[in-house]
């Protein structure tokens, strides 16, 4: 049975800080929580991304944390904005769930964060049309998928059955 990971967030967020650019996605400082810890139980005790495998090592190596059984580097195309498809607001029905799309659009109203930090918000379409295709400021997923780096490390089944608090900030990971 997977129980709760025992991460010390004061050290996650510290080397979140000084691996910042090249480390990502790994603390929500708006919400103060760790996002790159996972809250279901399960094998993995956090996943770091970012563009750089030495830095990634790294800030792993700054981590207050349960023992470390294994870790795995992963080459993906997270961050590329790859998966992201163009679309006009008068397409807009015919967007499918499950898909992911890049919108020219103005918000319309208050933003709604959801379950899992999902965002959603009623938008309108633009006045002005763009006359070309949008880019993405970010290079596209095939130049850049091998330099993306996703880093997810596991703990010893032995640690698994001994959790415990890594500091008083941290009740989600543990006690």
């Amino acid at each position: 049975m997977w129980y709760p990971r025992a991460v010390d967030e004061a050290s996650l967020f510290a080397a979140a800080d000084e691996a910042y650019p090249d480390a990502w996605d790994t603390v929500d400082r708006v919400e103060d929580e760790a996002v790159c810890v996972p809250s279901a139980p399960g094998p993995i005790l956090y996943g770091l991304r970012g563009d750089d495998p030495a830095v990634l090592a790294a800030m792993a190596g700054q981590i207050n944390s349960e023992p470390v059984e294994r870790t795995a580097l992963f080459r993906t195309n997270q961050g590329t904005d790859a998966h992201l498809r163009d679309v006009a607001v008068a397409d807009l029905s015919t967007l499918r769930d499950g898909r992911a799309y890049r919108v020219d659009c103005v918000v319309a109203g208050d933003p709604e964060t959801r379950a899992g930090g999902h965002v959603f918000a009623p938008i309108r379409g633009t006045r002005a049309r763009r006359s070309t295709p949008r880019r993405s400021s970010r290079p596209s997923g095939s130049a850049t998928a091998s330099a993306r780096c996703e880093r997810v490390t596991n703990s010893p089944p032995a640690a698994r059955s001994a959790r415990g608090r890594s500091n008083s900030r941290s009740s989600r990971f543990g006690g």
